[in-house]
């Protein structure tokens, strides 16, 4: 068995494009759930659709396939629970941290993010099968 260092361990596990988009992904969200709350009322900001709940679903979505796609196969289940346990951490802490900025906190929102999370790991999961 060759002798690999931790970096080139963690080289030969991950891919580079998707970890980065995942990262890239993860800071926007978090970016734009900080600036403070746009003062238009919210009926006029979401018109009739209310597509918020799918904006958050959307946005965990897409980070938690980013992360998904920057692991090389084959991706042991423990590692896919850590990895998506580690982006549903992301998550609540995004949620939980808005009122610091004058947003709203709210349980729905979560639910929301988490519900992304999961369909992605469930996706995932039924895929490696």
């Amino acid at each position: 068995m060759p002798n690999v260092s931790p970096a080139g361990a963690a080289r030969t596990h991950w891919d580079p494009r998707w970890l980065a988009l995942a990262v890239l992904c993860t800071v926007s969200v978090l970016i734009l759930t900080h600036l403070p709350q746009d003062p238009t009322p919210e009926a006029v900001r979401k018109g009739f659709l209310h597509i918020d709940k799918g904006e958050h679903f959307l946005a965990y979505g897409v980070i938690s396939l980013f992360a998904v796609l920057s692991r090389k196969r084959p991706v042991p289940s423990g590692t896919l629970v850590a990895l998506l346990l580690g982006v549903a951490a992301v998550a609540l802490a995004d949620e939980m941290t808005q009122p610091w900025t004058g947003r709203d906190c709210a349980f729905t929102d979560m639910v929301a993010n988490l519900t992304g999370v999961a369909a992605v790991g469930t996706i995932s999961y039924l895929w490696r099968r």
